[in-house]
């Protein structure tokens, strides 16, 4: 009787162990709410003022790095979902409360893009400024399943020195 005790005592231990080791491994994602204007190939700029880059956290320098829903809205009404764009570990470089990510050669993956069997991004290009306050961000990639054009997207505002730039929206 005694032993069953201690071993539920044990147990009890254990999880709590585990349990902790898992939120210390949790990567911490936040989103970014503001402007952002996308261009596919040779159609006209879309720009959104409700636009959502979530950046993540993995907790090693490096970085995930998602735009949301990327729409492009044509001048008589026609809506494009180009899909949601993450490069993933990517590494950023921090100074002072501000961390820096500049890569090309990435690919991204692709979800929810209404182009037949794109799923993937290539030749990708990627600028991300951010802290806890604002992000910037802007990509360039080719997409494409037979015919590959190139897709862009300018998130927030360049802008460190003051307030500009998309500000937070919560975290996951």
């Amino acid at each position: 009787f005694i032993n069953k005790q201690k071993k539920g005592f044990s147990m009890k231990k254990i999880l709590s162990l585990l349990a902790l080791l898992v939120m210390t491994l949790t990567a911490f994602a936040t989103d970014y709410t503001g402007h952002r204007t996308v261009t596919y190939g040779s159609n006209p700029s879309t720009e959104s003022d409700d636009a959502v880059l979530t950046i993540t956290d993995n907790g090693d320098n490096t970085f995930n790095v998602t735009f949301k829903d990327v729409i492009n809205v044509a001048p008589d009404g026609y809506t494009d979902n180009y899909g949601t764009y993450t490069f993933s570990n990517v590494h950023g470089t921090t100074e002072n409360g501000v961390t820096t990510i500049d890569l090309s050669n990435l690919s991204a993956s692709v979800e929810n893009c209404s182009f037949y069997g794109v799923t993937e991004a290539s030749e990708g290009v990627l600028f991300a400024k951010f802290n806890a306050e604002k992000a910037y961000a802007t990509f360039s990639a080719m997409i494409g399943s037979w015919s590959k054009s190139t897709i862009s997207a300018v998130f927030g505002v360049d802008d460190f020195e003051s307030t500009g730039g998309g500000e937070p929206g919560g975290g996951e």
